[in-house]
């Protein structure tokens, strides 16, 4: 009687290090391709299919799809720490611009405003670059602001509307157009009404 058949043999193609999103930590992995091979007496003879392939940590054992070789937290980290910052100073920028044409006091309020949250120090032309980079981003604000909500958490939020509140209040009062433009962000950002109002509240300064 002659037995035949077919059966998936795994087989390590490539060994390495990679950051392993389970353990968060650097680990050592084995990359490994799984073939359907024919078999005669349960032997394999040779391969009739390539059925897939994955990496696995060998310290937790997790596997995860190729892609996971190119996980680089810090390039990642760092990427959205820029992201942050370009959507701070656009909140800024087009909270300013949101009642007309910048005043020079709150061109004043830019520049130390953008200071305090980590910025750049703006001398008249990083002014000018910070104002052009703002206006020139083709997304909406919904969509700027929409990309980073899954991204960032709750004092993150709170941190971009509050920059923006404190720019808007910068002339002494709080406009209409300015708070349409807060809420546009708020809405975008997972920020309710309520929540949007506090903030307000705490970075508005009491009435002489």
């Amino acid at each position: 009687m002659i037995i035949w058949g077919s059966r998936g043999v795994t087989s390590s193609i490539a060994k390495g290090s990679f950051h392993c999103p389970k353990c968060d930590q650097p680990r050592s992995y084995e990359h490994k391709k799984v073939r359907r091979f024919f078999t005669l007496y349960f032997i394999p003879l040779f391969p009739m299919a390539t059925l897939g392939d994955y990496v696995e940590c060998q310290t937790c054992k997790g596997t995860y799809k190729e892609a996971v070789l190119r996980y680089d937290p810090k390039a990642q980290q760092e990427a959205l720490r820029q992201e942050f910052d370009d959507a701070l100073q656009r909140a800024l920028v087009l909270t300013m611009l949101a009642d007309g044409s910048a005043q020079e006091a709150e061109l004043q309020a830019l520049a130390t405003l953008s200071r305090s949250y980590g910025g750049p120090t703006l001398g008249p032309q990083e002014t000018k670059a910070m104002i052009a980079k703002a206006t020139a981003d083709t997304r909406s604000l919904a969509q700027h602001f929409g990309a980073l909500a899954a991204q960032v958490n709750t004092e993150g939020k709170e941190r971009l509307l509050e920059a923006a509140v404190r720019m808007a209040v910068s002339d002494g009062s709080l406009q209409p157009q300015e708070l349409d433009t807060l809420a546009t962000m708020a809405r975008a950002l997972g920020v309710s009404d309520a929540h949007l109002k506090g903030i307000v509240s705490q970075n508005t300064p009491p009435p002489a």
